[in-house]
Formats: structure tokens, C-alpha cells, sequence
């Protein structure tokens, strides 16, 4: 399937990895890329902010619409960093609001039991642990890698791992906590692997193989 991508936002290099086209109408599309950015408003996913939290409302406004007219038209929806954590609100997760992350490169763990290199820098997380389990799975994760989580009220937050790549089965969402982009062209063997990675779960993402959970 020829990939059809409606970006949401101004900043189309996030998809140079993903092989598809740039369309300009979402009507034209088969798959809804959401980019990184600002904080993503605790509003969304009802909970209070943290004093490091730093959003911009009118772009959780403007996205919330476009999202909701992805899902009106049955698109699949993909988000990278900060597009991810925005799938896991829309998707009826929350967010792990502040964490002092290490740098960008580490170790991500897979479902499927590999070990690659990716590339990474946030402050904040996706946190799908409040949804049922047949609706998420973790595809993608890191493990001590953080000092501590913090959620709005400042309170310590410990997930088992953090999250990084996550499936929505019932929202039909990927999130993607690191930038495949930032390594495209790829120019060394591990970020070879890294691409090669994300291109085979994106092709599995709108080939529906991810979307019933395993």
C-alpha cells in the first residue's frame, strides 16, 4: 500500500523515514502523522500540571480537532515524541510530566526480544498503565534509564519501564517516543537497524498486523 501521509503541524521532516507522500487534504489520506513540540496539556488526559509542564493550548485545540477528523474518517493515527504522548491522552492514557532523561542515544527493548540503538530526548512519557490491558500494548521500552517520574502534584511515578513505542488497539494508534527522523539517511549500523526497525513496524502498523494485541 502506497503511504499517504496528512502531517499535522509544519514540520514534514519528521516522516523522511516513513516512505510515503505529503498530502495536503486528510481526505487524501491512509495514515495521520501528529509531530513533537511542547508539552502536551494535562487537561487532556485530567490531570494536574506540573510546574516544568509547558503547553501551548491552542495547538492541543487545533490537533484535538484534527484527530477527531482522522478518526471520523477511520484513519490510522502515528505520533513521534511529543505526537506520541498526544495519542496516549486521545487514546485514554496519561502522561509521566517530568523526568530527567539521560541524552539521546540508548538501549530500547522489543516485544519481539531485540535490542537496538534509537534516538531520544524528553521530559515526559507515555503512561497507557490506566487503560485496560487488551487495549495497549508496549512494543518498544527502556529500563533504568531515569532518576525519577514525576506525575502533576510533583509525586514519584514508577512505572516498571518506560514506555516508548506503544499500540492503541481501540483507538488504532502508534506512538513512537523516538526520532527515526534525526537518523535518515541512516549513516552508521546501528541506525541502519533503527530504521529498518521503525520502517517494519510502520509496515505492520498500516497492514493491521498490530492491530489486535498478542
Amino acid at each position: 500500500m502506497k503511504r499517504k501521509i496528512y502531517v499535522v503541524g509544519e514540520a514534514t521532516n519528521y516522516m523522511n523515514w516513513m516512505q510515503g507522500e505529503l498530502v495536503e487534504d486528510m481526505k487524501d489520506a491512509n495514515l495521520v502523522l501528529f509531530t513533537g513540540g511542547e508539552d502536551v496539556s494535562p487537561e487532556l488526559y485530567n490531570s494536574p500540571r506540573h510546574h516544568t509542564t509547558s503547553c501551548s493550548p491552542m495547538r492541543d485545540m487545533h490537533e484535538v480537532k484534527e484527530y477527531q477528523a482522522a478518526k471520523a474518517l477511520g484513519l490510522p493515527c502515528i505520533g513521534i515524541c511529543r505526537g506520541a504522548q498526544f495519542l496516549c491522552a486521545m487514546s485514554g492514557g496519561k502522561l509521566i510530566q517530568h523526568q530527567e532523561h539521560p541524552g539521546q542515544k540508548h538501549d530500547l527493548h522489543t516485544k519481539d526480544g531485540k535490542t537496538i540503538r534509537v534516538t531520544s530526548s524528553h521530559h515526559q512519557a507515555q503512561l497507557p498503565f490506566n487503560l485496560p490491558q487488551e487495549e495497549y500494548t508496549i512494543l518498544g521500552w527502556t529500563e533504568n534509564l531515569l532518576a525519577f517520574h514525576k506525575d502533576g502534584n510533583n509525586d514519584e511515578v514508577n512505572p516498571e519501564v518506560e514506555c516508548e513505542d506503544v499500540m492503541y488497539h481501540k483507538a488504532n494508534n502508534l506512538g513512537i517516543q523516538s526520532h527515526p527522523e534525526w537518523c535518515f539517511p541512516p549513516s552508521s549500523p546501528s541506525e541502519i537497524v533503527m530504521i529498518d526497525y521503525y520502517q517494519t513496524l510502520l509496515d505492520k502498523f498500516l497492514n493491521k498486523e498490530l492491530c489486535v494485541k498478542k
